[in-house]
């Protein structure tokens, strides 16, 4: 059985994985305040993954347990990425098949917000280093994914499509 905590973050949920099923909900903020909000929703979460997951987006049912299953094969891993399904409004899907990963000399190339999964440990002392209002444009997104993979040399990648991914 899962358990899931949500946190509503600027239009992005917090799920986390454990054994039975809760909500909270975290009010909306704006950006000094973002990161405290984050913390707080984080250290509510019971489990060990996080999962990012947009308003209007949504993850396929077996996506949770293959998150889970890469972590717990992959103990040095705390980040993980799986591909987007593009939902558009008409109920037509397509399946990106757009190359993620590291580049030499650009920024790597990421998967959506909602298809991103973190190992919470470790996860709020980081978000205290790359959340600041130095750039307060950055998205809490682009900032962890880009910690964990040039800092921390982590860039993992279901080949799978686990996420929907809405269209406007």
């Amino acid at each position: 059985m899962f358990k899931i905590i949500f946190g509503i973050i600027l239009g992005i949920v917090l799920v986390t994985y454990y054994p039975q099923i809760t909500t909270t909900t975290t009010k909306w903020f704006v950006d000094s305040g973002a990161r405290d909000e984050i913390i707080k929703s984080l250290k509510k979460s019971k489990g060990q993954i996080i999962c990012l997951l947009d308003s209007d987006d949504w993850f396929k049912k077996k996506k949770i347990k293959e998150v889970v299953n890469f972590f717990n094969k992959n103990k040095n891993q705390d980040i993980l990425f799986d591909k987007p399904i593009l939902f558009f409004g008409s109920g037509e899907t397509k399946k990106i098949s757009v190359q993620y990963g590291t580049r030499n000399n650009k920024w790597p190339k990421f998967p959506p917000t909602s298809c991103i999964s973190f190992r919470k440990k470790n996860l709020v002392s980081i978000i205290k280093k790359v959340f600041n209002n130095d750039y307060p444009d950055l998205w809490i997104d682009f900032r962890l994914a880009s910690f964990f993979t040039i800092k921390k040399k982590q860039f993992n990648l279901l080949n799978n499509h686990l996420t929907f991914y809405r269209q406007s």
